[in-house]
């Protein structure tokens, strides 16, 4: 059995999470090409919402990583990249199951098209089959 140093672990996700804290608000710029009151923004996404995105920074949640790959989801959803949208958003709904609802975001940024209609049961099947998979593996966690 692999075993790490303590302090290299922290530090280690110490970095990611920096990195992943520090690119939401940069992926999210890039997608509404906002440059004017860059710094007021910066404020806004720090302090919106109580606090959370400190606060979940500094406790060492996941949900910080979690909120950097769906902002870049977003940012390949309005690239017209809905594939990479989807398969980000599918790796998000295995972690975390509320993240499901953003599957009709396409729906209501273009009209019902029979592709994106085709991509979103494709892709809710397989996450599906996946969590039927665990639940007959493991159906302790799901009760």
């Amino acid at each position: 059995m692999a075993s790490f140093d303590y302090n290299i672990v922290v530090k280690l996700w110490l970095f990611i999470s920096l990195i992943a804290f520090f690119s939401i608000p940069i992926i999210l710029f890039k997608i509404y090409k906002t440059q004017e009151y860059f710094y007021l923004h910066i404020l806004f996404f720090l302090f919106c919402f109580g606090g959370i995105s400190i606060s979940v920074f500094l406790t060492g949640n996941i949900s910080i990583l979690l909120n950097a790959l769906f902002a870049l989801g977003l940012f390949f959803l309005s690239k017209k990249k809905d594939n990479f949208f989807y398969i980000i958003l599918s790796i998000l709904s295995i972690i975390k199951f509320p993240y499901l609802i953003f599957f009709g975001l396409p729906f209501s940024l273009r009209n019902l098209d029979y592709k994106i209609f085709f991509n979103l049961i494709l892709y809710l099947s397989i996450i599906l089959l996946i969590y039927g998979i665990f639940y007959f593996i493991n159906k302790e966690l799901f009760i």
